[in-house]
């Protein structure tokens, strides 16, 4: 990767008031950035991403969360940044994505940052449930590994009256553990 500093409007210009902008060449192909600068790009692409995010929120959420602290007995156990991670998801999306594929015009870069920053909130709104997803399944093998363990412990040729109760107390004492 190679960066080249390309005047704008000629020698002159760029030495009297510091105008210009800075190419990229990776693998060959030069990238220039669409609105003059890659900071005034960075901007653009974190403010369009950030738009997306919101536009997911309004679909997903119908409405916009407020930023919020959550109290346990006057005990604060979480901030809830609301809206506001939905802009810093999304916006993060749209710089990632503009970073790994530069857009060649002003309109594939509007439409890069938004659709960036839906999908951004998107991919991670996937990736917790997944998580939640993994977290109860776990929860249910241990339940189902602990019920056969009790049952192979009170279970023989013949269940007594004093083991099926004893049985039903430590499935009783399982569900209690697992459901709290």
């Amino acid at each position: 990767m190679s960066f080249k500093f390309r005047p704008s409007l000629g020698e002159a210009s760029r030495k009297d008031y510091g105008i210009g902008f800075l190419m990229v060449k990776i693998r060959n192909v030069m990238f220039v950035p669409v609105f003059g600068s890659f900071i005034r790009d960075f901007i653009g692409i974190l403010a369009l991403g950030a738009v997306g995010g919101i536009i997911f929120a309004l679909l997903m959420d119908k409405g916009l969360t407020l930023p919020s602290k959550v109290y346990d007995n006057d005990k604060l156990i979480m901030l809830n940044f609301g809206f506001l991670a939905d802009l810093i998801i999304g916006g993060m999306a749209a710089v990632l994505v503009y970073a790994l594929n530069p857009p060649l015009s002003p309109l594939t870069f509007v439409a890069i940052g938004v659709i960036s920053g839906v999908g951004g909130k998107a991919v991670m709104t996937g990736y917790i449930k997944s998580k939640e997803s993994d977290e109860e399944k776990q929860k249910k093998v241990l339940l189902a590994e602990r019920y056969r363990a009790a049952v192979s412990r009170h279970a023989g040729p013949v269940m007594s009256q004093g083991n099926m109760q004893l049985l039903n107390i430590e499935l009783m004492e399982i569900d209690e553990q697992l459901l709290t």
